[in-house]
């Protein structure tokens, strides 16, 4: 299933007016939990607050999301997210990738950060491409810089 711009958008407004309607029921009761996509806010100064979208990467990970930004920003591609879905592969067994990627016609597509590839890494990644629709992409970092660039077949 592709989900559209808009589509996604929906779903963060909902998710919005979820959040502010839970915000009003904690006020009285501050240990409730937050919404599931409540994220760390970093402080620039007293008038800007913004969500820290690097929280928890290595950093290797953490070099693929600031290309990534960079990418939304100059257009090339719609959204990314870091650790934004989960997929089962099997009884408990389950695979989250680094990064999903919407691209500007709405498809989407994952991507695996590595510093290095092991052959269990290898397996989940070709099972995971077996059983999901997605594109899988592996970006294993070069030494000195740069990304060696490997699509996942199924």
């Amino acid at each position: 299933m592709t989900l559209s711009p808009k589509d996604i958008e929906a779903g963060r407004l909902a998710n919005l007016a979820a959040h502010q309607r839970e915000k009003r029921s904690t006020s009285a009761n501050p240990n409730r939990a937050l919404p599931f996509d409540a994220r760390p806010i970093h402080v620039a100064n007293a008038k800007t607050a913004l969500p820290d979208l690097y929280v928890g990467m290595n950093k290797t990970e953490l070099r693929r999301a600031q290309e990534l930004e960079a990418m939304k920003r100059r257009g090339e591609i719609a959204a990314w997210w870091y650790e934004g879905i989960t997929l089962k592969l099997g009884h408990d067994t389950r695979f989250t990738p680094d990064f999903l990627v919407q691209e500007l016609d709405g498809s989407l597509g994952l991507e695996e950060v590595k510093g290095y590839m092991r052959d269990d890494a290898r397996v989940k990644l070709s099972v995971c491409r077996r059983q999901y629709p997605f594109p899988l992409s592996v970006l294993i970092a070069k030494k000195g810089g740069g990304w060696h660039f490997e699509v996942v077949q199924p």
